[in-house]
Parts: structure tokens; sequence; C-alpha cells
């Protein structure tokens, strides 16, 4: 659906920090609305926001991920809330 709606989607690591048996990963998250997106058409509007990934390492292994990304900042860009 993502790659539909934003042909040109590209998620870019800006950053890693580890501590302990915690990892945190903040990216970038981009593209083009070029197809129709959570009820909006498609607007050729660029969408830039950002991602938080907190990864739990045991073992050697991911046990556990939170991910965040704001997408009430997407959707304002994409102009949904009527800028």
């Amino acid at each position: 659906m993502l790659h539909t709606a934003f042909p040109d989607f590209r998620i870019a690591v800006e950053d890693i920090v580890a501590e302990g048996n915690m990892i945190v990963v903040r990216s970038t998250i981009s593209g083009t609305q070029r197809g129709p997106f959570a009820g909006l058409p498609a607007s050729g509007k660029k969408l830039r926001i950002q991602a938080v990934d907190i990864h739990l390492v045991e073992g050697g292994k991911i046990q556990k991920t939170w991910h965040t990304e704001d997408w009430m900042s997407g959707l304002r860009q994409l102009g949904a809330f009527g800028q």
C-alpha cells in the first residue's frame, strides 16, 4: 500500500545508539504521494516524517521492539487538516 501511494518511499537511518542490551534507531521516512493514501487522493506532495525503533537484544537476537512513526505530521504535510 505504501509503495503504491509513495512509489519513491524511502527509509533512511539517521542515528543508532546502543547502551547495554538496548538499541535505538532514529530514521526518516520520505516519499511523494502519487496515489491515494489514508482517504486522501494523490496530491503530488512530499512527505517527510520521523520514526523511532527501540530494540531489546538478548542472546544476540532482538527479543522485543517498540516502534513509533509520526504520521500525524505526515498527514498534515499531505493536507489532511486543511493547511
